[in-house]
């Protein structure tokens, strides 16, 4: 049965495929800090289309070429293959909730030298939407060198990016941390999340918010909104299977993928709605997510109204 929604967007609309590059997003980077980084190789590691677009618009400002993976078995891959080919990578953004093969799990990988031992200590900066306590150490132990919250900002990670593969180039780097020196940023970066459903001023659309973190970049913000329109019906769909069949995994999975979707083009009430239904999914109350669930959907087409005249 297709969501209740579809009669606000066309649901025959096809993936992003083969999407052109990414819009790039107004640098704030010296020019001699790009040229301390001219043709260094970063890896982004995540399976949502929206994130990988926004992070691209960020590196696209930079003199660097980009690798994408959509999950930590195929950065494996990647990885490897560098390895194999006499190719270094100077700094990965990881994300840290994928199928097949999450962040976590990938990076320890990473660190063990299963991916090659040339790579064993190049700085990995993890990309999470768990504002969280005990998110930084969950980091740490896995290895990362560093890490940003979601949705991301343009002037914060830029910054991050440049001074990690500055370090990749000075056997410094080794054993570097700048953990406690994002610790503010984080916190910051958690206010803006709306932390339940409840709360009737939370705004359907946070849309200033979110164009200023993409530097008031219109065409590539146009372009994610253009994204989200495309995607959520079967994610969506996704979700109402999953219940279903009673896969709280699934659930889980596509629920943060709906929020971090929301959350980047500031549908504060999407985002909310899904980040409850992901609260519950880890717990298993299935239940409770059925009850729920058409009200979430419900949210999307309240703001697909809003977002359509845009």
């Amino acid at each position: 049965m297709k969501s209740e929604f579809l009669k606000v967007v066309d649901s025959s609309s096809s993936e992003f495929v083969d999407s052109p590059p990414a819009q790039q997003v107004e640098s704030s980077a010296t020019d001699m800090e790009k040229e301390s980084i001219a043709g260094a190789h970063v890896l982004i590691v995540d399976d949502n289309a929206i994130n990988i677009e926004v992070a691209r618009g960020v590196l696209d400002n930079l003199p660097v070429s980009v690798k994408i993976a959509n999950n930590g078995e195929q950065a494996l891959d990647i990885v490897r293959e560098c390895e194999k080919e006499g190719h270094y990578l100077h700094c990965i953004l990881m994300d840290c909730q994928m199928p097949v093969m999450d962040g976590y799990a990938c990076t320890s990988a990473i660190r063990d030298g299963r991916a090659g031992q040339v790579h064993q200590q190049v700085p990995i900066i993890a990309m999470t939407a768990n504002a969280m306590l005990g998110e930084k150490e969950k980091c740490i132990a896995a290895g990362m060198s560093d890490y940003v919250t979601k949705p991301i900002v343009a002037s914060m990670v830029e910054p991050k990016i440049i001074n990690w593969i500055q370090s990749a180039y000075s056997p410094q780097f080794l054993g570097k941390s700048v953990m406690d020196e994002t610790r503010v940023v984080h916190s910051e970066m958690a206010d803006e999340r709306p932390s339940s459903s409840e709360g009737g001023d939370t705004p359907v659309w946070e849309k200033s918010r979110a164009l200023m973190r993409l530097a008031n970049n219109q065409v590539l913000f146009d372009k994610i909104c253009e994204m989200f329109i495309e995607s959520v019906p079967r994610k969506c769909d996704e979700m109402k299977a999953a219940v279903n069949d009673k896969d709280a995994s699934k659930v889980k999975l596509v629920s943060h993928t709906i929020k971090g979707m929301a959350g980047d083009i500031g549908a504060l009430r999407v985002q909310s709605r899904f980040s409850d239904i992901e609260r519950l999914a880890k717990h298993e109350q299935l239940l409770e997510i059925d009850n729920v669930l058409p009200e979430a959907i419900n949210e999307i087409a309240v703001f697909l109204n809003e977002l359509k005249p845009a």
